[in-house]
Protein backbone atom coordinates (compact mmCIF):
# COMPACT_ATOMS: atom_id res chain seq x y z
CA UNK A 1 0.00 0.00 0.00
CA UNK A 2 1.20 3.36 -0.62
CA UNK A 3 1.31 5.73 2.67
CA UNK A 4 2.42 8.89 1.23
CA UNK A 5 -1.21 10.26 1.91
CA UNK A 6 -1.26 9.64 5.64
CA UNK A 7 1.38 11.67 6.15
CA UNK A 8 -0.89 14.78 5.62
CA UNK A 9 -3.79 13.88 7.84
CA UNK A 10 -3.18 14.84 12.02
CA UNK A 11 -0.42 13.15 13.81
CA UNK A 12 -3.70 11.67 16.46
CA UNK A 13 -5.25 10.35 12.91
CA UNK A 14 -1.82 8.57 11.58
CA UNK A 15 -1.71 6.69 14.86
CA UNK A 16 -5.10 5.72 14.63
CA UNK A 17 -6.29 7.45 18.05
CA UNK A 18 -8.88 9.81 16.65
CA UNK A 19 -12.75 9.02 17.15
CA UNK A 20 -13.10 9.16 13.68
CA UNK A 21 -10.86 6.38 13.42
CA UNK A 22 -13.07 3.57 12.58
CA UNK A 23 -11.38 1.37 11.40
CA UNK A 24 -7.70 0.03 12.09
CA UNK A 25 -4.82 1.40 9.63
CA UNK A 26 -3.17 -1.92 7.54
CA UNK A 27 -2.05 -2.85 4.16
CA UNK A 28 -5.86 -3.02 3.62
CA UNK A 29 -6.23 -0.44 0.95
CA UNK A 30 -10.22 -0.72 1.45
CA UNK A 31 -9.73 0.10 5.21
CA UNK A 32 -6.93 3.22 4.17
CA UNK A 33 -9.39 5.11 2.03
CA UNK A 34 -12.51 4.67 4.17
CA UNK A 35 -10.56 6.22 7.42
CA UNK A 36 -9.49 8.80 4.60
CA UNK A 37 -12.99 10.01 3.33
CA UNK A 38 -14.42 9.34 7.29
CA UNK A 39 -11.99 11.78 7.92
CA UNK A 40 -12.65 14.36 5.03
CA UNK A 41 -16.21 13.65 5.86
CA UNK A 42 -15.71 14.92 9.77
CA UNK A 43 -14.00 18.39 8.35
CA UNK A 44 -16.26 18.65 5.94
CA UNK A 45 -19.39 18.24 8.65
CA UNK A 46 -17.66 20.67 11.08
CA UNK A 47 -18.69 23.07 8.47
CA UNK A 48 -21.86 22.09 6.65
CA UNK A 49 -23.80 21.04 10.10
CA UNK A 50 -23.77 25.06 11.20
CA UNK A 51 -25.07 25.76 8.08
CA UNK A 52 -27.91 23.49 7.74
CA UNK A 53 -28.60 24.36 10.88
CA UNK A 54 -29.03 27.90 10.45
CA UNK A 55 -31.22 26.92 7.41
CA UNK A 56 -34.79 27.26 9.20
CA UNK A 57 -33.70 30.63 10.80
CA UNK A 58 -32.73 32.38 7.36
CA UNK A 59 -35.87 31.43 5.89
CA UNK A 60 -38.15 32.53 9.13
CA UNK A 61 -36.11 35.98 8.73
CA UNK A 62 -37.13 36.51 5.03
CA UNK A 63 -40.61 35.45 6.19
CA UNK A 64 -40.36 32.49 3.42
CA UNK A 65 -40.90 35.14 0.67
CA UNK A 66 -38.37 33.77 -1.88
CA UNK A 67 -35.65 31.58 -2.02
CA UNK A 68 -32.26 33.71 -1.86
CA UNK A 69 -30.55 34.75 -4.70
CA UNK A 70 -27.59 36.67 -3.10
CA UNK A 71 -24.59 34.34 -2.63
CA UNK A 72 -23.79 36.53 -0.02
CA UNK A 73 -26.61 36.11 2.00
CA UNK A 74 -28.16 32.61 2.70
CA UNK A 75 -28.02 30.55 5.76
CA UNK A 76 -24.03 29.77 5.51
CA UNK A 77 -23.64 33.73 6.41
CA UNK A 78 -26.13 33.67 9.11
CA UNK A 79 -24.17 30.04 10.15
CA UNK A 80 -20.43 32.23 10.48
CA UNK A 81 -22.08 35.15 10.99
CA UNK A 82 -20.11 36.23 7.73
CA UNK A 83 -22.51 38.54 6.07
CA UNK A 84 -20.95 39.70 2.75
CA UNK A 85 -18.78 36.95 2.02
CA UNK A 86 -19.77 33.93 -0.18
CA UNK A 87 -19.27 30.68 0.29
CA UNK A 88 -15.70 30.42 -0.62
CA UNK A 89 -14.75 33.90 1.04
CA UNK A 90 -15.87 31.67 4.34
CA UNK A 91 -13.89 29.18 3.84
CA UNK A 92 -10.60 30.82 2.54
CA UNK A 93 -11.06 32.08 6.40
CA UNK A 94 -11.12 28.17 7.70
CA UNK A 95 -8.38 26.32 5.97
CA UNK A 96 -9.39 22.69 7.44
CA UNK A 97 -12.33 23.32 6.04
CA UNK A 98 -11.79 24.03 3.11
CA UNK A 99 -9.44 21.59 2.39
CA UNK A 100 -11.87 18.89 3.31
CA UNK A 101 -14.88 20.35 1.42
CA UNK A 102 -12.70 20.76 -1.42
CA UNK A 103 -11.63 16.97 -1.28
CA UNK A 104 -14.98 16.14 -0.37
CA UNK A 105 -16.05 18.18 -4.10
CA UNK A 106 -13.42 16.50 -6.02
CA UNK A 107 -14.62 13.11 -5.49
CA UNK A 108 -18.48 14.36 -5.46
CA UNK A 109 -18.88 12.71 -9.09
CA UNK A 110 -17.28 9.34 -8.83
CA UNK A 111 -19.48 7.15 -10.03
CA UNK A 112 -21.26 9.50 -11.94
CA UNK A 113 -22.68 9.42 -15.33
CA UNK A 114 -19.86 10.65 -17.85
CA UNK A 115 -20.71 12.02 -21.36
CA UNK A 116 -19.70 9.15 -23.27
CA UNK A 117 -22.21 6.88 -21.00
CA UNK A 118 -25.34 9.44 -22.04
CA UNK A 119 -24.38 11.27 -25.55
CA UNK A 120 -23.28 9.25 -28.70
CA UNK A 121 -19.91 11.59 -29.05
CA UNK A 122 -18.45 8.72 -31.56
CA UNK A 123 -20.91 8.93 -33.97
CA UNK A 124 -21.60 12.87 -33.67
CA UNK A 125 -18.74 14.86 -32.44
CA UNK A 126 -16.11 13.91 -35.49
CA UNK A 127 -18.85 14.36 -38.34
CA UNK A 128 -18.02 17.87 -39.92
CA UNK A 129 -15.46 18.57 -37.54
CA UNK A 130 -13.12 20.74 -38.82
CA UNK A 131 -9.79 19.01 -38.94
CA UNK A 132 -7.20 22.17 -39.96
CA UNK A 133 -4.40 23.14 -38.19
CA UNK A 134 -4.88 23.67 -34.25
CA UNK A 135 -8.96 22.71 -34.73
CA UNK A 136 -10.16 22.53 -31.34
CA UNK A 137 -12.75 19.15 -31.00
CA UNK A 138 -13.79 19.68 -26.90
CA UNK A 139 -13.32 22.84 -24.27
CA UNK A 140 -14.05 21.71 -20.87
CA UNK A 141 -15.51 25.13 -19.39
CA UNK A 142 -14.34 24.97 -15.51
CA UNK A 143 -12.95 21.47 -15.49
CA UNK A 144 -11.15 21.66 -12.28
CA UNK A 145 -7.93 18.61 -12.90
CA UNK A 146 -9.49 18.19 -15.89
CA UNK A 147 -11.01 14.32 -14.76
CA UNK A 148 -13.72 14.53 -17.14
CA UNK A 149 -11.63 15.28 -20.29
CA UNK A 150 -9.72 13.04 -19.14
CA UNK A 151 -11.74 10.13 -19.08
CA UNK A 152 -13.45 11.02 -22.30
CA UNK A 153 -10.47 11.07 -24.37
CA UNK A 154 -9.29 8.17 -22.81
CA UNK A 155 -12.51 6.22 -23.79
CA UNK A 156 -12.84 7.61 -27.23
CA UNK A 157 -9.02 8.04 -28.43
CA UNK A 158 -10.16 8.67 -31.87
CA UNK A 159 -11.55 11.66 -31.76
CA UNK A 160 -9.46 14.20 -33.67
CA UNK A 161 -8.41 17.42 -32.46
CA UNK A 162 -7.40 19.09 -29.58
CA UNK A 163 -9.00 18.86 -26.02
CA UNK A 164 -8.80 22.14 -23.50
CA UNK A 165 -9.34 22.32 -19.93
CA UNK A 166 -9.93 25.91 -18.39
CA UNK A 167 -10.24 26.85 -14.72
CA UNK A 168 -8.81 29.40 -12.88
CA UNK A 169 -5.34 30.15 -12.63
CA UNK A 170 -4.41 28.91 -9.39
CA UNK A 171 -6.00 25.02 -10.15
CA UNK A 172 -4.67 24.92 -13.47
CA UNK A 173 -1.28 24.93 -12.35
CA UNK A 174 -1.73 21.67 -9.85
CA UNK A 175 -3.36 19.67 -12.09
CA UNK A 176 -1.39 16.62 -13.51
CA UNK A 177 0.06 16.79 -16.73
CA UNK A 178 -2.11 13.92 -19.23
CA UNK A 179 -0.63 13.69 -22.68
CA UNK A 180 -3.68 14.95 -25.04
CA UNK A 181 -5.20 16.98 -22.85
CA UNK A 182 -4.04 21.21 -22.35
CA UNK A 183 -4.91 23.31 -19.70
CA UNK A 184 -5.68 26.84 -19.86
CA UNK A 185 -6.11 29.19 -17.57
CA UNK A 186 -9.26 31.07 -17.71
CA UNK A 187 -12.50 32.59 -15.83
CA UNK A 188 -15.44 31.68 -17.23
CA UNK A 189 -17.20 35.22 -16.36
CA UNK A 190 -14.79 37.04 -18.95
CA UNK A 191 -14.87 36.69 -22.73
CA UNK A 192 -14.26 32.78 -23.84
CA UNK A 193 -10.62 32.74 -25.66
CA UNK A 194 -11.24 29.62 -27.81
CA UNK A 195 -13.18 31.34 -30.38
CA UNK A 196 -14.38 32.09 -34.18
CA UNK A 197 -13.70 35.05 -35.12
CA UNK A 198 -13.77 37.20 -38.54
CA UNK A 199 -11.84 35.66 -41.91
CA UNK A 200 -11.18 39.39 -42.53
CA UNK A 201 -8.67 39.54 -39.37
CA UNK A 202 -5.27 39.96 -39.83
CA UNK A 203 -4.54 37.22 -38.13
CA UNK A 204 -6.84 35.59 -40.29
CA UNK A 205 -5.50 36.61 -43.30
CA UNK A 206 -2.03 35.93 -42.76
CA UNK A 207 -3.21 32.50 -41.26
CA UNK A 208 -1.81 32.61 -38.65
CA UNK A 209 -4.63 30.60 -36.72
CA UNK A 210 -7.70 28.74 -37.30
CA UNK A 211 -11.36 30.88 -36.59
CA UNK A 212 -14.16 27.46 -36.28
CA UNK A 213 -14.20 27.66 -32.53
CA UNK A 214 -14.69 24.45 -30.65
CA UNK A 215 -16.46 21.68 -31.86
CA UNK A 216 -17.66 21.20 -28.25
CA UNK A 217 -18.24 23.23 -25.30
CA UNK A 218 -18.60 21.64 -22.37
CA UNK A 219 -19.20 22.47 -18.74
CA UNK A 220 -20.42 20.18 -15.23
CA UNK A 221 -22.19 20.99 -12.31
CA UNK A 222 -20.55 24.67 -12.50
CA UNK A 223 -23.94 26.47 -13.44
CA UNK A 224 -25.84 25.39 -10.37
CA UNK A 225 -23.18 26.75 -8.29
CA UNK A 226 -24.68 30.51 -9.28
CA UNK A 227 -28.32 32.39 -9.89
CA UNK A 228 -29.51 33.09 -13.24
CA UNK A 229 -28.02 36.10 -13.71
CA UNK A 230 -24.24 35.19 -13.07
CA UNK A 231 -25.14 32.04 -15.65
CA UNK A 232 -26.38 33.94 -17.56
CA UNK A 233 -22.87 35.75 -18.03
CA UNK A 234 -20.97 32.62 -18.15
CA UNK A 235 -23.56 31.30 -21.24
CA UNK A 236 -23.33 34.87 -22.88
CA UNK A 237 -19.65 34.19 -23.61
CA UNK A 238 -20.15 30.99 -24.66
CA UNK A 239 -22.30 31.57 -27.39
CA UNK A 240 -20.31 33.80 -28.57
CA UNK A 241 -17.88 31.73 -28.91
CA UNK A 242 -19.68 29.35 -31.09
CA UNK A 243 -19.37 29.06 -34.52
CA UNK A 244 -23.60 28.82 -35.71
CA UNK A 245 -24.05 25.23 -37.56
CA UNK A 246 -21.07 23.79 -36.16
CA UNK A 247 -20.24 24.37 -32.30
CA UNK A 248 -22.06 22.44 -29.55
CA UNK A 249 -22.58 23.21 -25.55
CA UNK A 250 -22.87 20.54 -23.47
CA UNK A 251 -24.54 21.32 -20.11
CA UNK A 252 -24.21 18.31 -17.54
CA UNK A 253 -26.34 19.02 -14.46
CA UNK A 254 -28.75 17.73 -12.51
CA UNK A 255 -32.02 17.84 -14.24
CA UNK A 256 -34.89 17.88 -11.54
CA UNK A 257 -37.86 15.91 -12.53
CA UNK A 258 -41.08 18.26 -12.50
CA UNK A 259 -42.97 15.88 -10.26
CA UNK A 260 -41.32 12.45 -7.86
CA UNK A 261 -37.76 13.97 -7.51
CA UNK A 262 -35.55 12.03 -6.05
CA UNK A 263 -34.47 12.47 -2.69
CA UNK A 264 -30.54 12.87 -3.83
CA UNK A 265 -31.98 15.90 -6.47
CA UNK A 266 -33.81 17.45 -3.64
CA UNK A 267 -31.19 16.96 -1.31
CA UNK A 268 -29.06 18.26 -3.78
CA UNK A 269 -31.45 21.28 -4.15
CA UNK A 270 -31.60 22.59 -0.36
CA UNK A 271 -27.74 22.01 -0.68
CA UNK A 272 -27.20 24.63 -2.94
CA UNK A 273 -30.20 26.61 -1.16
CA UNK A 274 -27.43 26.71 1.71
CA UNK A 275 -24.55 27.38 0.42
CA UNK A 276 -24.51 29.53 -2.55
CA UNK A 277 -28.20 31.14 -2.75
CA UNK A 278 -29.19 28.68 -6.18
CA UNK A 279 -30.54 26.07 -7.15
CA UNK A 280 -30.88 22.75 -8.65
CA UNK A 281 -33.31 22.98 -12.19
CA UNK A 282 -35.44 21.39 -13.61
CA UNK A 283 -35.09 20.66 -17.63
CA UNK A 284 -37.99 23.64 -18.09
CA UNK A 285 -35.66 25.95 -16.20
CA UNK A 286 -32.69 24.36 -18.07
CA UNK A 287 -34.27 25.27 -21.37
CA UNK A 288 -35.84 28.99 -20.10
CA UNK A 289 -32.49 30.21 -19.14
CA UNK A 290 -30.68 28.61 -22.00
CA UNK A 291 -33.17 30.41 -24.38
CA UNK A 292 -32.30 33.58 -22.46
CA UNK A 293 -28.93 33.22 -23.57
CA UNK A 294 -29.93 33.07 -27.35
CA UNK A 295 -29.50 28.92 -27.12
CA UNK A 296 -31.41 26.21 -28.46
CA UNK A 297 -31.90 23.16 -26.91
CA UNK A 298 -31.49 20.51 -29.35
CA UNK A 299 -31.14 17.45 -27.57
CA UNK A 300 -32.07 16.08 -23.60
CA UNK A 301 -30.18 12.92 -22.11
CA UNK A 302 -31.34 11.95 -18.80
CA UNK A 303 -28.77 9.78 -16.55
CA UNK A 304 -29.60 5.87 -16.63
CA UNK A 305 -29.70 5.79 -12.78
CA UNK A 306 -31.94 8.93 -12.35
CA UNK A 307 -30.04 10.34 -10.20
CA UNK A 308 -26.58 11.42 -11.74
CA UNK A 309 -26.54 14.49 -13.63
CA UNK A 310 -28.14 14.59 -17.28
CA UNK A 311 -27.07 16.14 -20.79
CA UNK A 312 -28.72 18.87 -22.10
CA UNK A 313 -27.16 19.81 -26.09
CA UNK A 314 -27.40 22.95 -27.03
CA UNK A 315 -26.38 24.85 -30.41
CA UNK A 316 -26.43 28.81 -31.45
CA UNK A 317 -30.42 29.92 -32.19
Amino acid sequence: MNCTRIQHLPKDLQAGKSDVSLVFLSSDCVSFRFLFLAYICLLSAEFLNPAYQALPGFLASTKYKSSPTDPADTAVQMAFESKGKDLIGILMERPDSARGFGTLMSTWGEGHSLIQDLYPVNERLPKGFDDSRDSVMFVDVGGGYGQKAIALKRACPQLPGRFIVQDLPGTVANAPKVEGIEMMGHDFFTEQPIKGASPLSIDALLQLKTYTGARAYYIRQCLHNWPTEKCLTILKHIHDAMKPGYSKLFVHELIVAERGASIWSTTQDFNMMTLCATMERTEGQWREMLGQANLKVVGVYPSKDGESEGIIEAEKA
